[in-house]
């Protein structure tokens, strides 16, 4: 499910795979980042990590919430009320993990 999410937001952000990799090693500050990382966590070969997925998210200038909203609109109507929930708790663990480090 990982891959799938990481693959559509991508396609939303509109940049070529060259072109995202850049933006996720700035994003990221990873600029180890490989192409072959890259291939792995799109394909679903190797665990997409969520500081990646939400990268691409603000990359693509989307919350994640309404990114799966619209692929539940996509998928004809599917609920992904759970995923979402899912998601919008991860999210808010990622914003408080920030937030504490910051102080």
């Amino acid at each position: 499910m990982g891959a799938l999410l990481f693959e559509e937001a991508i396609k939303m952000t509109g940049l070529t795979p060259g072109a995202i990799g850049l933006r996720l090693r700035e994003e990221l500050a990873r600029p180890t980042l490989t192409a072959p990382t890259m291939r792995a966590w799109r394909r679903g070969n190797k665990a997409v990590p969520l500081a990646a997925f939400l990268a691409v998210c603000r990359i693509a200038q989307v919350s994640p919430a309404d990114f799966i909203n619209k692929m539940a609109e996509d998928a004809g109507g599917i609920e992904y009320g759970d995923l979402a929930e899912l998601l919008q708790e991860l999210v808010n663990y990622q914003d408080l993990a920030t937030t504490g480090a910051e102080r």
